[in-house]
């Protein structure tokens, strides 16, 4: 296990039948390991061509949310992510 890491997974080969074609490995997971702090880890984010992020702090707004703002803001982002994906 890597020390520095928040979480490692130990995996096994499930697939590996579009290894020579695609070279893409299909993983399951057989265990993981989290660490118990911090208990907000920074994290770095790739983002694709050779874009980095570093988490942001974490805020909490459990008090102010019900269950109809979660269903909106989860449809909206369902809306944005499908206008993306049709404009790709």
């Amino acid at each position: 296990m890597i020390k520095e890491c928040y979480a490692n997974f130990e995996c096994r080969l499930a697939d590996g039948s579009l290894i020579s074609k695609y070279d893409l490995f299909i993983w399951e997971v057989v265990k993981a390991h989290v660490a118990s702090s911090p208990k907000y880890p920074e994290t770095v984010h790739y983002r694709g061509q050779g874009v980095f992020m570093i988490s942001g702090p974490s805020i909490s707004l459990r008090k102010k949310l019900r269950r109809s703002t979660c269903e909106t803001i989860c449809s909206s982002t369902t809306t944005t992510s499908r206008a993306f994906l049709d404009a790709s």
